[in-house]
Protein backbone atom coordinates (compact mmCIF):
# COMPACT_ATOMS: atom_id res chain seq x y z
CA UNK A 1 0.00 0.00 0.00
CA UNK A 2 2.52 2.67 0.88
CA UNK A 3 4.61 2.26 -2.22
CA UNK A 4 1.10 3.13 -3.84
CA UNK A 5 0.75 6.54 -2.16
CA UNK A 6 1.44 10.16 -4.03
CA UNK A 7 4.61 11.65 -3.60
CA UNK A 8 6.55 14.43 -5.37
CA UNK A 9 6.30 13.22 -9.25
CA UNK A 10 10.24 14.56 -10.48
CA UNK A 11 8.58 14.08 -14.15
CA UNK A 12 6.72 16.70 -13.45
CA UNK A 13 7.42 20.78 -12.92
CA UNK A 14 7.56 22.76 -9.59
CA UNK A 15 4.61 24.22 -10.41
CA UNK A 16 2.40 21.08 -11.35
CA UNK A 17 3.45 18.97 -8.13
CA UNK A 18 2.15 22.18 -6.45
CA UNK A 19 -1.26 22.24 -7.89
CA UNK A 20 -1.60 19.16 -7.71
CA UNK A 21 -0.57 18.34 -4.30
CA UNK A 22 -2.50 14.61 -2.92
CA UNK A 23 -5.23 15.21 -0.23
CA UNK A 24 -4.82 13.85 2.90
CA UNK A 25 -5.31 9.62 3.16
CA UNK A 26 -6.76 8.06 6.28
CA UNK A 27 -4.17 5.46 7.66
CA UNK A 28 -4.19 3.99 10.74
CA UNK A 29 -1.29 5.10 12.54
CA UNK A 30 0.24 3.70 15.43
CA UNK A 31 1.11 5.82 18.28
CA UNK A 32 4.70 6.23 19.08
CA UNK A 33 5.29 5.60 22.75
CA UNK A 34 6.68 8.62 24.61
CA UNK A 35 10.36 9.21 26.55
CA UNK A 36 10.09 7.65 29.50
CA UNK A 37 10.27 10.66 32.13
CA UNK A 38 6.57 12.17 31.25
CA UNK A 39 5.09 10.02 28.19
CA UNK A 40 5.44 13.28 25.82
CA UNK A 41 7.51 13.96 23.29
CA UNK A 42 8.57 17.20 22.47
CA UNK A 43 10.24 19.07 19.90
CA UNK A 44 11.34 22.37 20.45
CA UNK A 45 10.06 23.01 23.53
CA UNK A 46 6.59 21.84 22.36
CA UNK A 47 4.41 18.82 22.78
CA UNK A 48 4.04 16.83 19.82
CA UNK A 49 2.87 13.07 18.81
CA UNK A 50 6.00 12.26 18.28
CA UNK A 51 9.46 12.68 16.77
CA UNK A 52 9.05 11.75 13.32
CA UNK A 53 9.55 14.62 10.80
CA UNK A 54 9.72 15.78 7.54
CA UNK A 55 11.57 18.26 5.97
CA UNK A 56 11.01 21.42 3.45
CA UNK A 57 11.39 19.46 0.18
CA UNK A 58 8.15 17.35 -0.74
CA UNK A 59 6.21 19.81 1.38
CA UNK A 60 5.62 22.49 -1.09
CA UNK A 61 2.56 24.35 0.54
CA UNK A 62 -0.20 23.51 3.24
CA UNK A 63 -1.83 20.67 1.02
CA UNK A 64 1.62 18.76 0.52
CA UNK A 65 1.60 19.07 4.81
CA UNK A 66 -1.60 17.86 5.32
CA UNK A 67 -1.03 15.24 3.18
CA UNK A 68 2.55 13.84 5.10
CA UNK A 69 0.22 14.79 8.61
CA UNK A 70 -2.14 12.33 7.67
CA UNK A 71 0.66 9.76 6.68
CA UNK A 72 2.09 10.42 10.49
CA UNK A 73 4.63 12.71 10.69
CA UNK A 74 3.97 15.12 13.37
CA UNK A 75 7.01 17.62 12.42
CA UNK A 76 6.48 19.27 9.62
CA UNK A 77 8.78 21.73 7.76
CA UNK A 78 7.19 23.61 5.19
CA UNK A 79 9.01 24.67 2.18
CA UNK A 80 11.12 27.34 2.47
CA UNK A 81 9.49 31.03 1.32
CA UNK A 82 10.80 34.26 0.35
CA UNK A 83 10.22 37.55 1.22
CA UNK A 84 9.17 37.75 -2.72
CA UNK A 85 8.21 35.54 -5.49
CA UNK A 86 10.12 33.23 -7.27
CA UNK A 87 9.93 30.73 -10.16
CA UNK A 88 11.56 26.97 -9.75
CA UNK A 89 14.59 26.35 -11.54
CA UNK A 90 13.69 24.73 -15.24
CA UNK A 91 13.52 20.05 -15.10
CA UNK A 92 15.14 18.29 -13.97
CA UNK A 93 14.74 19.77 -10.01
CA UNK A 94 15.34 15.89 -8.44
CA UNK A 95 17.74 13.30 -10.15
CA UNK A 96 19.32 10.71 -8.47
CA UNK A 97 22.62 9.74 -8.44
CA UNK A 98 25.19 7.43 -8.06
CA UNK A 99 27.74 7.93 -5.44
CA UNK A 100 29.04 6.17 -2.03
CA UNK A 101 31.20 7.94 0.09
CA UNK A 102 32.00 11.57 -0.84
CA UNK A 103 35.78 12.77 -0.75
CA UNK A 104 34.99 16.97 -1.53
CA UNK A 105 36.74 17.10 -4.52
CA UNK A 106 33.89 15.67 -7.15
CA UNK A 107 32.44 17.84 -9.64
CA UNK A 108 30.16 15.61 -11.55
CA UNK A 109 28.41 12.72 -10.23
CA UNK A 110 26.97 9.65 -12.32
CA UNK A 111 23.08 10.05 -12.56
CA UNK A 112 20.63 6.72 -11.57
CA UNK A 113 17.60 6.29 -13.19
CA UNK A 114 15.77 4.98 -9.66
CA UNK A 115 16.78 6.20 -6.56
CA UNK A 116 19.06 3.89 -4.24
CA UNK A 117 20.50 6.27 -1.96
CA UNK A 118 20.94 10.00 -3.02
CA UNK A 119 19.54 13.06 -4.99
CA UNK A 120 21.09 16.30 -6.64
CA UNK A 121 18.23 18.57 -5.91
CA UNK A 122 18.12 22.08 -7.89
CA UNK A 123 15.01 24.03 -7.31
CA UNK A 124 16.51 27.54 -6.63
CA UNK A 125 14.36 28.00 -3.30
CA UNK A 126 10.65 29.11 -5.66
CA UNK A 127 8.15 30.89 -4.01
CA UNK A 128 5.29 32.21 -4.03
CA UNK A 129 4.25 36.15 -3.27
CA UNK A 130 4.00 36.15 0.74
CA UNK A 131 0.75 37.33 1.01
CA UNK A 132 0.14 34.02 -0.49
CA UNK A 133 2.36 31.53 1.47
CA UNK A 134 1.47 33.40 4.88
CA UNK A 135 -2.46 32.40 4.31
CA UNK A 136 -1.43 29.01 3.53
CA UNK A 137 0.44 28.95 6.21
CA UNK A 138 -2.32 30.20 8.42
CA UNK A 139 -5.13 28.09 6.84
CA UNK A 140 -2.56 24.81 7.40
CA UNK A 141 -1.64 25.33 11.05
CA UNK A 142 -5.71 25.76 11.48
CA UNK A 143 -6.25 22.28 9.87
CA UNK A 144 -3.60 20.53 11.57
CA UNK A 145 -4.72 18.17 14.17
CA UNK A 146 -3.01 18.16 17.76
CA UNK A 147 -0.17 17.02 18.22
CA UNK A 148 1.10 18.23 15.04
CA UNK A 149 3.78 20.85 14.66
CA UNK A 150 4.14 23.48 11.49
CA UNK A 151 7.65 25.00 11.02
CA UNK A 152 8.23 27.99 7.98
CA UNK A 153 11.36 28.50 6.83
CA UNK A 154 11.51 31.84 5.51
CA UNK A 155 14.68 33.86 3.64
CA UNK A 156 14.51 37.14 2.81
CA UNK A 157 15.66 38.41 -1.09
CA UNK A 158 16.90 41.43 -0.78
CA UNK A 159 16.14 44.08 -3.40
CA UNK A 160 18.45 46.88 -4.32
CA UNK A 161 19.03 50.08 -2.07
CA UNK A 162 17.02 47.92 0.99
CA UNK A 163 17.90 48.61 5.03
CA UNK A 164 18.24 45.96 7.35
CA UNK A 165 14.54 46.99 8.51
CA UNK A 166 13.35 46.72 4.83
CA UNK A 167 14.34 42.74 4.86
CA UNK A 168 13.14 42.55 7.80
CA UNK A 169 9.69 43.42 7.20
Amino acid sequence: MLNELPRYDRSLSYEDNYQQAPDPVELDVPPVPGPAEDGRWRFCGLPVDSPLGIPAGPLLNGRWCLYYASLGFDVLTYKTVRSSARACYPLPNLQPVECGMLEGGERELPTAAEMHGSWAVSFGMPSREPDVWRADVERTRRLLPPGKLLSVSVVGSVQPGWSIEQLAD
